[in-house]
């Protein structure tokens, strides 16, 4: 009689978390789930600090994930285990999630969610699906988001070019998680995005980029300088001055090091900046001529010397 074996090497996935909880979800909180899901096949045990080591995420991170799994219902744990469900209907479930029927009744009965239809439609520009309007629905119930918040989202989606529900699903949880919430928060939001891309923009055409995007390093650097050191693009533009006069060549690590003197300094403006520049140079020079001086002074010495011994 034949034995039969599986060689697979393989994390048991469930269709629906693909298909409705995935997507919906943060990116770090599917790698906690997936790597949750591997820990359990694997009947390993390991603390949340190891697994945020391991997915390179905060241990907040992780914790975090479990309490949105555990809200969704896939999952119930506490400090000792933790337990993968079956069904999201199970009795850890804080909420029994609604058929598409039910909330195309409660969205044509709701004045508000009506309001919410009709205006996502006016705003994309198109007639929006059923998934769309459970994918509203979802951002009103599930995420707690007024309207009016929602509809600003979709706004701030079609700046991007972006005229799609899902997408808006998407800006929606990031929102959410980082406490974008309110009508005061999005606009704060979208004015420092302006500044930031404004600031970008400047000092791109300054440095003569044109055919290519900043790095994510390089800008890690204009982000500190805008928001740590609070470098004006004109300062930016008189530390390009400087580095390019001192190497012949745009570095981001030797602006970093200007900027930063500046900053410990408390030189904000180009005529303080151009001050202290002034006075480093006057200072390198003496020095330089009083390393000049000594060396001369040391061969003199040394005439004399030989005089005196020759003679």
């Amino acid at each position: 009689m034949p034995v039969f074996e599986m060689n697979f090497d393989f994390v048991p996935v469930r269709s629906d978390f693909v298909e409705k909880y995935m997507i919906r979800a943060n990116g770090s909180y599917v790698k906690v789930y997936l790597y949750a899901l591997l820990l359990g096949m694997r009947n390993e045990e390991m603390e949340q600090s190891k697994i945020a080591e391991e997915l390179n995420l905060l241990e907040s991170d992780v914790k975090n994930a479990f309490d949105y799994w555990k809200e969704e219902g896939l999952i119930s744990y506490d400090e000792s285990k933790i337990i993968f469900t079956n069904s999201a209907s199970s009795p850890e479930s804080k909420k029994v999630r609604k058929t598409t029927a039910q909330i195309t009744k409660i969205m044509s009965e709701d004045e508000q969610l009506s309001t919410l239809c009709l205006m996502s439609q006016e705003i994309l520009g198109k007639t929006i699906t059923t998934k769309d309007m459970e994918t509203l629905y979802w951002m009103y119930d599930e995420l707690g988001l007024t309207v009016e918040v929602i509809l600003m989202i979709l706004e701030y989606c079609t700046t991007k070019d972006k005229r799609s529900v899902q997408y808006a699903e998407k800006v929606a949880i990031t929102w959410s998680e980082k406490g974008i919430t309110t009508i005061e928060a999005i606009e704060n939001f979208k004015k420092n995005e302006s500044n930031r891309n404004s600031y970008f923009y400047a000092l791109k055409r300054l440095f003569g980029i044109s055919d290519r995007a900043f790095s994510k390093k390089e800008e890690e650097y204009l982000e500190k300088w805008q928001n740590s050191l609070k470098m004006s693009e004109d300062m930016v533009a008189l530390a390009y001055e400087y580095c390019v006069m001192q190497t012949g060549k745009l570095s981001f690590p030797y602006m970093d090091t200007i900027l930063e003197n500046w900053s410990k300094k408390d030189i904000y403006t180009i005529e303080a900046a151009e001050k202290e520049h002034s006075s480093y140079k006057s200072s390198a020079q003496n020095k330089d001529f009083n390393v000049f001086k000594n060396e001369v002074d040391h061969s003199a010495l040394e005439e004399l010397m030989h005089e005196k011994y020759d003679n």
